[in-house]
């Protein structure tokens, strides 16, 4: 494509197109020429053509394009700005006007299909662009490129689908396009040249082709092995003759001629090249495959061979025993114009000289080539080794030398040059960075003048590199706990590799990332640590706890990067400056004794007995920090207390061998270790049973074990007196606080004293039952309401610290999602199953939402079905009782409108679209078919075919039901009407359109406000979109629509640990912008949790409320965490909170007047008494 002519130029006094920021409204154009091209790049196409679908692209708008000056220049242009370069696989499609990319796909290959591009860019100001970077569709999918129509086309009559020849094309080019008898055929008659003549071209001599006496290195190319076949007769001399095709009468066509046929024996280098058998006829693909053949079978029977014509289209060579032995071995191999290729035309197979043990062909370029495999199976056979495979394989043995410099090419080879790799380096980081987005890469060089070197040369002095999966699963799944340590690197240039390893929940290791560094000292690692600070996007240091030696330059570098983090230092290595003064098995153990004292009795027990046994040495301990290496003074807050380095130590070993490698060998080999130690992590889970690590169960049974030899009395109020009868010690255990004296609880989550109460008591839980928690969130600030619903799309308010204001809006409408939750009837046995439990007009009240309740009122409710089995079962409950309301519909949720007293809060007249999610357990999710189909309803115009959405939440969306009560229009018809009744009303005001939900009602919500904004029922108003936990909602032709919505926002909340914002995962993608938490961090809550938990509305409503930027938890919004129990129990026991206290008194069963219990579980919507409890 990109070797088509460009002969349109930009005039001077033109703007050239530009890329449109993020967030900038689109132009409006006075000049009918100027237009907008809607610019997709960085994905690949894939699908069947019904179901084409460009996967993982970026979209880009380059406004003020001029269909006068665009070129294929501009094009080329687009794509470098898009950071790719362009090549030739590069192609460019454009999508005719009113079709999309399954129906109205035509290619840019030249000048006169810009031409045709521009005239149709006339009917439509907005033209889609699409790149594909692989060739794939004209490779592979040519089909689904349509050609283009002939009214673009200026008159020209016929559709262009291929490249096409230029107007200017003269007879003679087109006759040379098409392969006339101008070129090739002259060619090949010339090249064929037959042997009239003997001597050879004056610029091919003997010498290139021959190996000098004293010189073996000549032979670089590789030769690789398969198979073994020596299995050919001898004394048989064998002729091609061609004579009978090349017969004057036979006088055939130019086209017959070129239908013959003719049988010949190829070479396959890959197959034969081990062991070489020639026969007459077989072919050779270029004569340097036959040279690298001759001399294979030259070694392989032993036998010295001389060329005596070397040429390059032809070769005849004989056995050098010809005139000593007359040896009649010899063969001729020249070009068969037939094949175009190099046959055999003569050969004679027998030998009768003796074999040699010497020969100038078995050099060290060959035998780098044929033992490559074995070089990368084992990088340290050694000489003697390698020697006595040559000998078993060609029974000949080539002097040390030659071996030594076969062994260092094949290890250059496999390693590449330590320059060559050194300039590689920032390459490899932009490919890194490139193909693991979130990933790090930073380079440092300086340049350094060598007395060997003219000119200055770069040298490494820093290089840092991370990878984003590992950072991502450090924060949800790895404790605050971060091991350095530094080794040396084993190459010619030298240096340190520096490491920073975690600890995973099996208490093994999880390397985070690394630097490499000239030399370890409290620069370096200052340097070191403040990247990893900034790359972990740590700003506050308190919950983080490092360990390592005690390097004098690493403390300082500590003490200055993380100041606020508790530095812990190795105790082996500890001991080994102890030992050097303080010898001796019993102040070895005194000095354990002591680092493992978790309690302050202990330690100063401990400390009391190294006195008396060494003064000298409790004098060196005394000075120590305690709070370094004793673990009565380790914070409790990792629950980590490790004593040694172990980690660090072990990861070094374990990449030992890839120390050994230049730079980027050992940048891969380290990748692929660690990537093999994840997977192999994982298919070890695989085979874990229960939701306890093993290593950590051992503990957990270690300790039980123990707790057989304690006593424990009841105190009363969650009390315990625990007595150890072994070492007469006494302990104080809270069960309601979870700690014990011994601080080992704090540490570790497990002592002994602790697991003995937990089998002796459970706490009883309180009768007294008070009032159901209420919220008490109040609205944000009105001045700020446009900021917070992404009027710049919440640019520097989610990070590096959630804006407090941001939080409290979040909030507020995920407890408007929350409510759906709260007053659906889950009873099958009621006949009201299905539907709200609460009426209209008290809804807030009732789902005691206080002030939601003064700043809003319920206008309508919301009613959907669906046929999708999957969906419908997580979603919906049918009544299995008499008299049943409601057999095929569900309530789904509500739209609510801020009244007058709520306008003067919020600022605004808010319209509020709540949907409601699943009611099921998360195994739903695995019965999900990811069947996309387009949106047809919810776009008006020819290009819905692109925006496909997911099956199931379009069903529920727009599924009716003329037999329901509640359906006979869609939730979809239900929610448009009620929006676009309140935006007539509400017109003369300032007016916001906000919709939410969660879970599937998320993906509801998603899809119910881009219909709004998409159709115009908004009018002029915005509409913002707060999702929690959403599945993936459409594919990426429903992301671009989505993006170009200009009045349309979205804040997606995803909870790290959460599986259902990943789904569907194939094709699909995520749309607007993203807040992450991580429950897992809260001490609040359980850990680990479970799915429910961690997909549960309220834990996502807590971690919005305590999410810190780098990892931490901290309640920011008084929200009571009582709510978290509403459903599950999420909470710690020491809260005394119930798991899942929100259920109706009774059960909905209330006492009449004659005495009798009842069901009354549903109040009408427009009834003046409550038939539901009074506290609900």
């Amino acid at each position: 494509m990109m070797e088509a002519s460009r002969r349109r130029r930009r005039r001077p006094m033109d703007d050239p197109p530009h890329r449109r920021e993020h967030g900038d409204d689109p132009p409006q154009y006075d000049n009918p020429n100027m237009f907008t091209v809607v610019f997709e790049h960085n994905g690949f196409f894939c699908g069947l053509k019904e179901y084409l679908d460009y996967a993982s692209g970026t979209v880009d708008y380059f406004d003020s394009c001029n269909t006068e000056t665009v070129s294929l220049l501009w094009i080329e242009d687009f794509i470098r700005q898009g950071g790719n370069e362009v090549t030739e696989r590069t192609s460019i499609y454009w999508c005719l006007p009113g079709k999309g990319i399954r129906d109205g796909l035509c290619c840019i290959e030249n000048d006169s299909h810009i031409v045709a591009m521009m005239a149709a860019v006339q009917e439509e100001k907005e033209l889609n662009l699409t790149v594909d970077h692989t060739n794939f569709l004209k490779g592979l999918r040519e089909d689904v490129v349509v050609p283009i129509p002939s009214k673009y086309l200026g008159g020209n009559g016929n559709d262009i689908h291929d490249a096409e020849v230029g107007d200017n094309a003269s007879a003679s080019d087109i006759e040379d396009a098409e392969g006339g008898d101008n070129g090739i055929a002259s060619d090949k008659e010339d090249a064929e040249g037959g042997d009239g003549s003997d001597t050879a071209d004056s610029e091919f001599y003997d010498s290139d082709w021959d190996a000098e006496d004293g010189d073996d290195d000549l032979f670089l190319d590789n030769v690789d092995k398969d198979v073994n076949d020596n299995n050919e007769p001898t004394n048989i001399v064998e002729q091609e003759d061609d004579a009978g095709l090349e017969h004057e009468d036979l006088n055939l066509s130019k086209e017959e001629y070129s239908k013959l046929t003719y049988k010949f024996k190829e070479f396959n280098a890959e197959v034969d090249m081990e062991a070489p058998v020639f026969k007459v006829g077989m072919l050779f693909s270029s004569m340097e495959e036959f040279r690298r053949a001759l001399n294979s079978y030259s070694v392989n029977e032993r036998v010295k061979i001389r060329k005596i014509r070397n040429e390059s289209t032809r070769l005849h060579a004989m056995c050098e025993g010809f005139h000593e032995f007359g040896c009649p071995w010899k063969i001729k191999v020249s070009l068969d114009n037939r094949k175009d290729a190099y046959a055999v035309k003569e050969y004679c197979n027998d030998h009768t000289c003796e074999r040699v043990w010497e020969l100038k062909t078995l050099t060290a370029p060959f035998l780098t080539a044929c033992f490559m495999d074995e070089f990368r199976d084992n990088q340290k056979l050694d000489l003697k080794a390698f020697a006595a495979k040559v000998q078993r394989r060609f029974n000949m043995c080539p002097n040390r030398f030659k071996l030594g410099r076969a062994r260092k090419a094949a290890l250059n080879i496999i390693h590449g040059d330590e320059e060559e790799q050194f300039a590689l380096l920032c390459d490899y980081g932009q490919e890194l960075m490139r193909s693991n987005p979130g990933s790090k890469f930073f380079l440092c060089t300086n340049q350094i003048k060598e007395h060997s070197d003219p000119e200055p040369k770069e040298h490494l002095t820093t290089l840092y590199w991370s990878y984003d999966a590992c950072k991502r699963g450090f924060f949800e799944g790895c404790r605050p706990f971060i091991c350095l340590d530094g080794c040396h690197i084993k190459t010619r240039y030298k240096g340190n590799l520096l490491t920073a390893v975690g600890v995973d929940p099996n208490d093994c290791i999880y390397p985070i990332a690394m630097g490499l560094v000239e030399v370890e000292c409290t620069s370096s690692w200052e340097w070191f640590l403040t990247t990893l600070r900034d790359d972990l996007n740590i700003t506050n240091t308190s919950p983080f706890t490092i360990m390592s030696d005690r390097q004098k330059g690493l403390i300082n570098a500590v003490k200055k990067v993380f100041p606020d983090s508790e530095h812990r230092h190795c105790v082996r290595h500890l001991y080994q400056n102890f030992h050097k003064k303080h010898k001796g098995e019993t102040l070895k153990n005194d000095l354990w004794a002591i680092a493992r004292s978790t309690n302050i009795p202990t330690w100063e027990r401990n400390m009391e007995t190294l006195k008396v046994d060494s003064e000298e040495a409790w004098k060196w301990v005394e000075e120590l920090p305690p709070n370094t290496f004793v673990k009565a003074f380790f914070s409790d807050f990792p629950k980590c207390d490790m004593l040694l380095n172990n980690h660090s130590e072990v990861f070094n070993s374990y990449i030992l061998e890839a120390r050994e490698f230049v730079v980027l060998s050992m940048l891969e080999t380290l990748f692929y270790k660690m990537m093999h130690m994840n997977v192999g992590k994982l298919k070890e889970a695989d085979k874990w049973s229960g939701t306890i690590c093993p290593k950590i169960k051992k503990k957990i049974d270690k300790a039980t074990e123990w707790a057989k030899k304690l006593g424990a009395s009841h105190a009363g109020g969650g009390l315990f007196h625990v007595t150890s009868h072994e070492y007469e010690r006494t302990y104080t255990v809270d069960m309601m606080g979870r700690m014990c004296d011994c601080k080992r609880k704090e540490l570790i989550y497990h002592c002994q004293g602790f697991k003995l109460t937990v089998q002796a008591w459970t706490p009883a839980i309180s009768e007294e039952q008070g009032r159901p928690a209420e919220s008490s969130m109040a609205p944000a600030p009105a001045a700020r309401w446009k900021e917070l619903h992404g009027e710049r799309r919440w640019d520097g308010l989610l990070r590096p610290q959630l804006d407090l204001d941001l939080r409290r809006t979040v909030i507020w409408y995920g407890e408007m999602a929350q409510a759906t939750y709260d007053a659906f009837n889950h009873e099958k046995l009621s006949p009201h199953a299905g539907l709200c439990r609460f009426g209209r007009r008290r809804f807030f009240q009732r789902v005691m939402l206080p002030g939601h309740a003064a700043t809003y009122r319920v206008t309508r409710f919301l009613y959907a079905t669906c046929s999708a089995p999957a969906v419908r079962g997580a979603a919906f409950v049918g009544a299995s009782g008499r008299g049943r309301r409601c057999r095929e519909s569900n309530w789904i949720g509500f739209v609510a409108v801020a009244t007058d007293e709520g306008k003067a809060v919020l600022g605004r007249r808010d319209v509020v679209v709540a949907w409601r999610g699943t009611i099921e357990a998360l195994e739903w999710v695995d019965d999900l078919e990811f069947v996309m189909v387009p949106p047809r309803g919810l776009l008006g115009d020819a290009h819905g075919s692109d925006a496909m959405v997911h099956h199931g939440w379009l069903s529920i969306y727009t599924s009716t039901d003329p037999a329901s009560s509640h359906n006979k229009d869609s939730a979809r018809d239900q929610v448009l009407a009620e929006v676009r009744k309140l935006v007539d009303v509400y017109k003369e005001e300032e007016v916001s359109i906000t919709v939410t939900g969660h879970s599937l009602g998320a993906a509801l919500a998603t899809l119910s406000a881009f219909d709004i904004a998409e159709n115009g029922y908004n009018g002029t108003f915005p509409v913002t979109v707060f999702a929690f936990a959403s599945p993936r909602v459409g594919g990426a032709g429903f992301r671009k629509r989505f993006d170009a919505a200009g009045a349309l926002r979205l804040l997606r909340v995803r909870n790290a640990r959460d599986i259902v914002p990943r789904y569907p995962a194939l094709l699909y993608h995520d749309v607007g912008a993203e807040l992450a938490i991580d429950t897992g961090a809260s001490p609040y809550l359980r850990a680990p949790g479970d799915e429910r938990v961690w997909h549960n509305l309220e834990c996502y409503l807590h971690g919005v409320a305590g999410v810190k930027a780098g990892g931490g938890f901290e309640l920011a919004v008084e929200r009571d965490v009582a709510l978290v129990n509403k459903s599950y129990g999420a909470l710690r026991e020491e809260h005394g909170v119930p798991a899942g206290w929100w259920v109706p008194s009774n059960k909905g069963m209330v006492r009449g007047d004659d005495g009798r219990w009842s069901l009354m579980d549903c109040e009408e919507e427009d009834g003046e008494d409550a038939l539901v409890p009074a506290n609900k």
